[in-house]
């Protein structure tokens, strides 16, 4: 039965890529179902946002998640929850955890709510926002057409020989500005992926990292070439945060994006590998746990 299901999943999810090839996919609003680790969800596809969903990118992280989540009770913090992947993953595995995101793109907001609603999550809320060093209006870069990009960065020139295909507004906020509430409980696990802006995210939640001591899953985009001052500082001041707070550093490391291991290093280094571009900070009292 499972092996039926399977089958009729990756003909469903070939027969929307050929819409989408055909250019049909952005004029149809309806919801697919599939299976993600086992759970079946239901992924909007608006206007053809929600593609993304049907080709996992990243199965190491529903790896990583499995072998964190239990021993980490409390909130799962999104940071960067763009359409909803590492939500779906998380939900997969633990559909009671609550969960928050920050997403400041509004596109991402509106099709996020559709997925929530669609799958009826519950403790699942989103904060119309990105974290910055002062509380304001940022400008989102967008390195691909589409209006939900996830590579898009608030940092300015991040990057520079790329094509800008569209810029917007987003509302940005500095920690002691948001809710008082926000984080209710302890925060169990953070994941960040925010284009190049992960220092400021992690200055901003430190009080909050230091006391709770949650798991970090982050991804930091490669320095390329030690020219890069701006990267390679931000990576600096990652790593002094990190230093500062007693935390350990492992680099995921993949093979066809499928997890082999958690790497401890020291420094994250120059370097010019996508592949190894994620990352999983583990404070020094819990290294065990992913050694």
């Amino acid at each position: 039965m499972m092996r039926l299901i399977e089958k009729l999943q990756k003909l469903r999810i070939f027969l929307i890529r050929v819409l989408n090839k055909l250019g049909i996919l952005s004029g149809l609003n309806f919801n697919f179902s599939m299976r993600v680790n086992g759970t079946r969800f239901l992924i909007p596809l608006r206007g053809g946002s929600g593609l993304s969903h049907l080709y996992q990118w990243e199965p190491w992280m529903i790896t990583v998640l499995k072998q964190v989540l239990p021993a980490s009770e409390g909130l799962f913090v999104d940071v960067g929850a763009n359409l909803g992947q590492t939500l779906v993953n998380v939900k997969s595995i633990d559909p009671n955890r609550p969960y928050i995101g920050f997403e400041p793109n509004a596109a991402c907001l509106y099709y996020l709510e559709h997925l929530i609603d669609a799958n009826n999550l519950i403790d699942t809320k989103v904060l119309p926002v990105g974290l910055a060093q002062a509380t304001g209006v940022a400008t989102l870069s967008l390195y691909n057409p589409a209006s939900t990009d996830g590579a898009g960065s608030i940092v300015p020139d991040f990057r520079p020989s790329n094509k800008i295909y569209g810029q917007k507004l987003v509302p940005v906020f500095k920690s002691s500005d948001l809710p008082s509430d926000w984080c209710h409980g302890k925060m169990g696990i953070l994941k960040i992926d925010i284009e190049g802006a992960e220092y400021e995210a992690l200055a901003q939640l430190e009080n909050i990292i230091s006391r709770d001591r949650p798991i970090i899953i982050i991804e930091i985009l490669p320095v390329y070439r030690p020219e890069n001052a701006d990267r390679l500082e931000r990576q600096h001041k990652i790593e002094a945060l990190l230093q500062r707070i007693r935390y350990i550093m492992y680099r995921v490391h993949t093979k066809s994006w499928k997890l082999q291991e958690l790497h401890k290093i020291t420094s994250i280094g120059v370097h010019d590998q996508l592949s190894d571009c994620n990352y999983v900070f583990a404070p020094i009292e819990r290294s065990a746990e992913l050694d």
